[in-house]
């Protein structure tokens, strides 16, 4: 893709922020999540007989309306302060207007692997971590398309928060008076008071922080190769009851990953033992600060899984693996559990995060995550021009699995996988693999665009 950036300038919030509520303390849940930038891409086709008036009527709505909309979340307009507070100061969100010359979105949609993507969000701090809250690029295809990237700091916002702060930037766009949305309600330190941070967030020469850029690449598995596997686990007698699409496919990847991994080390003694991680929506237990509100934040626990990792099998591996992910998740849901009563009560500490840290950046384990994209309502912003026909996640880290629908009108899934390069490569050549990836992966946008 040939992207040139038009213009950029700053976005500040239309409104100022009063002085009490210049610094916002962050909560223990967001101390435990590291703070590098979510980038996510929203795509949405014009609408026929669009003239370019009115696209160019319609960027500008995009522009003018975040302003109204960063006076409701004020925070991300602000920077970073310290390991345990965020500058509400206004000094506002980067904002790109791009032009993707000779180039249709859908075959971007089609075609495009997840390191051509990263160039539909804006190249704030692409190490490291930085003080800015959120960046947004409006992307403009030659076919009229439109993509919106959008880099959330995800010290303060998980991805339920980010689709609510999109959602109320739809509706100002869409001339809702800002004054009749529900605003966000941030304060979620006292709900989870915070403890000391020994990390200095801000120093990107700390030893814990591993900063190396993986390689992100999507795979598509259909719905029958997926309920097949899980038929096949199920009469195994090893499940007790029918695992999800996202379980089934998340202990798949692990299988392979773990086997795959082995490659090189079968003779030399040298595996690393891996430690899964399952992000787990504490929402639901937790009643909304007021009516038609929400708490904008993390509000997602990890659910730490040790799988074993010498079963010899893709069946015993992934049998082992839904176990363990389905007795941890239900664990932490469990609102009675004494991990959340402690996190509650403020007696929860950041002394297994650092000792965690401390762990991987010595090599003595792995980290992989796996997310679950389809439970959020990715494809519901709607900024004028119907709702978005692809969203999707840019590169992250290093050991993530994102597991999202191919599309708003498709049975199937995709996985999106950010190891490092040898890593993804050795996954690529596994044949066991391969028999489950649709070949030549093609999304549908029902548009000529």
């Amino acid at each position: 893709m040939n992207i040139e950036v038009i213009s950029q300038e700053i976005i500040k919030p239309s409104i100022q922020t009063p002085d009490y509520l210049r610094y916002l303390q962050i909560s223990l849940i967001d101390q435990l999540n590291s703070p590098f930038f979510i980038p996510t891409i929203y795509f949405f086709t014009r609408p026929k007989n669009t003239t370019p008036l009115e696209t160019t009527s319609f960027l500008n709505k995009l522009k003018s309306s975040l302003s109204s909309t960063l006076s409701i979340c004020y925070p991300l307009a602000g920077r970073l302060h310290n390991a345990n507070h965020v500058k509400c100061n206004d000094e506002g969100v980067p904002y790109l207007h791009a032009e993707i010359e000779s180039t249709r979105m859908a075959d971007v949609v089609k075609k495009a692997q997840i390191s051509d993507l990263d160039s539909l969000t804006p190249s704030f701090n692409q190490t490291g971590f930085p003080r800015l809250m959120m960046a947004i690029q409006v992307n403009i295809f030659s076919c009229g398309g439109v993509a919106i990237g959008v880099k959330s700091n995800h010290r303060i916002t998980d991805g339920f928060s980010l689709l609510m702060f999109l959602n109320a930037w739809a509706d100002i766009t869409n001339g809702k008076d800002p004054a009749q949305i529900a605003g966000p309600y941030f304060d979620t330190a006292k709900l989870f008071p915070p403890q000391y941070s020994p990390i200095d967030i801000l120093d990107d020469t700390n030893p814990h922080v591993l900063i190396d850029k993986p390689v992100a690449k999507w795979f598509m598995f259909t719905r029958e190769k997926i309920d097949g596997l899980r038929s096949k686990l199920c009469s195994s007698k090893n499940i007790k009851s029918q695992p999800s699409i996202f379980t089934v496919l998340s202990a798949f990847s692990w299988s392979r990953i773990i086997l795959t991994s082995r490659i090189d080390n079968d003779h030399n003694g040298n595996d690393v033992p891996f430690e899964v991680f399952i992000p787990v929506n504490m929402r639901p237990n937790v009643s909304n600060p007021y009516e038609n509100s929400f708490y904008y934040g993390n509000m997602v626990v990890n659910a730490i899984v040790k799988p074993l990792c010498d079963l010899g099998d893709d069946v015993a591996l992934c049998c082992d693996f839904i176990e363990k992910v389905n007795n941890s998740v239900n664990n932490i849901i469990n609102n009675n559990s004494d991990l959340i009563k402690g996190m509650k009560e403020g007696k929860e500490d950041l002394k297994f995060v650092t000792e965690q840290f401390e762990r991987v950046s010595k090599g003595k384990i792995k980290l992989l995550g796996f997310s679950n994209v389809p439970s959020l309502p990715v494809l519901e912003p709607d900024f004028g021009w119907g709702n978005p026909v692809w969203s999707v996640t840019g590169t992250m880290v290093d050991g993530l699995v994102i597991i999202s629908r191919a599309g708003p009108y498709s049975k199937d899934f995709i996985a999106t996988i950010s190891m490092k390069k040898e890593d993804v490569a050795k996954l690529e050549a596994d044949e066991v693999f391969n028999s489950f990836v649709l070949k030549n992966e093609t999304y549908s946008l029902h548009s000529d665009q």
